[in-house]
């Protein structure tokens, strides 16, 4: 039986933060972002198969003004993000 080794796979997203101005805190900040990610899945035998992934969530900068939309802050949200990695192992019986 022939069957297919490698599985690549590939992501894009476009998150919209749901966070309005007037809730928006340092405690959770919060932006628009894009997140890419790939990974890949490999069967080693009919039962067997193991893989990788990795996404990244890229944040857009933000400001607030204090007092413009009744919040109590003033500043900016830059360079956030996260990676995320993940590697799993799958047995069928």
């Amino acid at each position: 039986m022939k069957m297919d080794k490698i599985t690549m796979m590939m992501g894009f997203a476009i998150d919209e933060t749901p966070v309005p101005e007037e809730t928006l805190g340092f405690e959770l900040p919060d932006s628009d972002a894009k997140v890419f990610s790939m990974g890949f899945r490999y069967q080693q035998t009919e039962n067997l198969s193991w893989g990788a992934a990795f996404l990244y969530d890229s944040k857009e900068p933000r400001t607030v003004m204090q007092g413009a939309t009744g919040n109590y802050i003033n500043g900016s949200f830059n360079e956030g993000g996260a990676y995320l990695t993940t590697i799993g192992v799958s047995y069928e019986f």
